[in-house]
């Protein structure tokens, strides 16, 4: 919570923490418990309209993995973020080893990439999240597993609120062994230099 009081000096939020109201680790066993409050830090009415006005700014977001859960007693943060999880639909597939497919190769986010190999190990990946209907957005990657595809790299630009500037939703990253494929890095740095304005 303490990134929102520092908004005046930042040029990109990213979301990749994940502070939900089921949080809690119970300090015998350092097991989660997700039938507590214990650990949820919620956002302060002064730091959520700060948020907004950041995101009416103009000024990126980028919601990275599980950050895009947080907050689910504020429904307007995973709005504002672009990419929004929400718990009566959406869900995970298993931790286990997931193929990537760039479909958008003419995007920034995807120039220069060679998709050598983009599998990533102990991944995890959102099912059903959703999307805001005002914004143009397009999906850079994809997710396969079995033959299911989901979308895993987004980027999109406006909707939201009034005055919203760019968005990305980059679902990689559940693990470090999943940051380890060599696809990763290079995509991750590009969607944050297409956020900024610099690719």
């Amino acid at each position: 919570t303490e990134a929102f009081d520092k908004l005046d000096h930042c040029d990109l939020f990213i979301a990749a923490g994940l502070n939900w109201t089921g949080m809690g680790v119970d300090g015998g066993t350092h097991e989660w418990k997700f039938d507590t409050k214990s650990g949820y830090r919620p956002a302060t009415k002064s730091q959520k309209e700060t948020f907004c006005d950041y995101v009416a700014s103009g000024k990126p977001v980028m919601g990275f993995h599980a950050g895009i859960a947080s907050y689910d007693d504020w429904p307007e943060f995973g709005q504002l973020l672009g990419a929004r999880w929400d718990w009566k639909v959406s869900n995970h597939g298993p931790v286990t080893r997931w193929t990537m497919d760039i479909i958008n190769p003419e995007h920034p986010i995807a120039a220069n990439i060679k998709e050598s190999d983009y599998t990533l190990e102990e991944e995890e990946v959102y099912v059903n999240l959703q999307f805001p209907p005002d914004s143009k957005y397009e999906v850079v990657c994809q997710a396969n597993f079995h033959g299911a595809k989901f979308p895993i790299l987004l980027a999109g630009e406006g909707g939201r609120c009034k005055g919203a500037g760019r968005w990305a939703y980059f679902g990689n990253g559940h693990s470090e062994r999943s940051t380890e494929c060599p696809t990763f890095k290079p995509l991750f740095i590009n969607t944050i230099l297409w956020l900024m304005g610099e690719h």
